[in-house]
């Protein structure tokens, strides 16, 4: 578990006021698309205001090239003892980035679900907590979930008085002249369905070997290497499975698109090859753990080298981020695999 952020850590991205101002009519708006993995996501922030500027406070560890998009593009980057933050000589914004919730934001419950807590209890030093904006409150705030095919939203709550609608895959709130704004939301992952064993093609090192390909979304965080929940689920599924058939051989290969890891990734994997590793020894490691045979079990690492789609499109990518379970053996060959379903391969 990583430690808790401090103070402004825990509010990543604190609005700052620039100009003195009367009342302002301050809007706010946080789409968050959710991966299949529940705890990694793509947000897109705007802020809307009659004021004629505004400032941006970066958490702790937080930085510019975070953010895949940032308009206005023509900000100042200015650094005081508070922190870095980005300067807009416009009242309104907008950003976007890749990010994943923090340990202390998700909490597992014994009926298998988990609850999103946007704010850790802790308040700032000029009293403000959660979502915040100063002097004046928000004139109107808008967030939204966006679900992929497996998350199901069980209740949400807020602490203040909004209102809350689902459509579809879309859960949103909104709510008027507030501020202090914080939100719970439960809901449950579903484990994906473990894709079938298919035979190898011809391999001498390997003969009459069978493979599984599984998505590294629904295994791991972006850019991370710590099993989800819904992995574990599969990967338990799986390891029973391979104790029943018994191969000789069990080989883990991590494989990742060919895009550069993020400035805060780098600090713990230097490249896509340590990413690969940490994955695939991961995978090995709970499967030892479920009771598959430590003896038979092998990882290897191929970061970005051995692409199964085109890394020039976000498809192509999602299709390389992956994990490859091999196995061989006089047990393995020649069963039919007919507990699940699933093509991990197409997707």
């Amino acid at each position: 578990m990583s430690q808790r952020p401090d103070r402004r850590a825990a509010f990543a991205a604190v609005l700052a006021l620039i100009t003195a101002s009367a009342a302002a009519d301050v809007s706010r708006e946080e789409i968050f698309v959710l991966n299949a993995d529940g705890e990694s996501y793509t947000v897109y922030k705007t802020l809307r205001s009659d004021l004629p500027g505004r400032a941006l406070f970066l958490a702790e560890g937080e930085s510019v090239d975070d953010y895949v998009y940032i308009h206005p593009a023509d900000y100042r980057r200015e650094t005081t003892d508070d922190g870095t933050r980005l300067v807009f000589d416009s009242g309104d914004y907008a950003l976007m980035r890749a990010d994943r919730f923090r340990d202390w934001q998700l909490t597992d419950n014994p009926d298998g679900s988990t609850t999103f807590h946007s704010w850790d209890g802790r308040e700032l030093d000029n009293g403000h907590y959660g979502k915040w904006n100063s002097p004046d409150p928000f004139a109107h705030f808008s967030y939204v979930w966006i679900l992929p095919a497996n998350i199901e939203v069980l209740d949400a709550q807020s602490n203040r008085d909004g209102n809350w609608q689902q459509r579809g895959r879309t859960l949103a709130w909104r709510g008027e002249q507030i501020n202090d704004l914080t939100f719970r939301i439960r809901f449950q992952r579903q484990a994906p369905e473990t894709p079938t064993f298919r035979a190898v093609e011809a391999d001498p090192e390997l003969p009459d070997a069978e493979r599984i390909t599984l998505d590294s979304a629904v295994l791991f965080p972006s850019g991370r290497h710590r099993l989800t929940s819904a992995g574990e689920q599969l990967l338990a599924e799986l390891a029973g499975r391979l104790k029943a058939r018994g191969p000789t051989r069990v080989i883990v290969a991590g494989h990742t698109d060919n895009q550069p890891l993020k400035p805060y990734l780098r600090e713990r994997y230097p490249s896509n090859w340590e990413l690969s590793a940490a994955r695939a020894t991961g995978v090995v490691r709970f499967l030892a753990e479920q009771g598959v045979d430590a003896g038979i079990l092998e990882a290897r690492a191929l970061g970005a080298e051995q692409p199964v789609a085109d890394n020039d499109t976000a498809e192509g990518r999602a299709r390389n981020r992956r994990i490859e379970i091999t196995i061989a053996g006089a047990a393995a060959s020649g069963q039919a695999d007919t507990a699940a379903t699933g093509d991990n391969e197409s997707r």
